[in-house]
């Protein structure tokens, strides 16, 4: 008798104990609101990559673009993108190589006086560099040297 006293103790906390609690549910938690973003947030930011999309500059700005959340649009050379893509930038990673000609250095001078940045990769040639202007507290790419 008093096993059977001792195991129905035993076994009715159990039963009240399992029935009385309340672990699966939260009793803080408040209904929450949707947070609507603002357009600037949902326009995805664009990176114009020109040279070897899989060269390892291309892979690397491919992975810095990952990480960063940003648009990544490449393409081979300079005159084959557009100007509407690359007014609609945010910055423009660039290859030597891509620097060919000095239409080249014509477009990446009115590019950058439209405020867009670029980034060379790698350097570019002795001749680009020695063509580069300073105005305005900026180095800018241009054809005449200054005076």
């Amino acid at each position: 008798m008093r096993m059977f006293v001792l195991l129905f103790m035993f076994q009715f906390t159990q039963v009240v104990k399992e029935n009385g609690n309340t672990y699966d549910t939260n009793l803080y938690l408040q209904k929450k609101e949707n947070i609507k973003t603002s357009e600037c947030q949902k326009r995805q930011k664009t990176v114009l990559f020109i040279g070897k999309k899989e060269g390892k500059y291309g892979k690397v700005a491919a992975q810095w673009c990952e990480y960063t959340k940003r648009r990544l649009v490449t393409f081979g050379s300079l005159s084959e993108c557009p100007e509407e893509t690359a007014k609609q930038s945010e910055i423009i990673l660039i290859q030597k190589e891509a620097v060919a000609s000095d239409a080249d250095l014509d477009q990446v001078l009115s590019y950058t006086n439209q405020g867009i940045s670029f980034v060379f990769c790698n350097l570019p040639d002795v001749h680009t560099i020695a063509m580069c202007v300073f105005q305005n507290g900026i180095y800018r790419f241009g054809l005449s040297m200054p005076s």
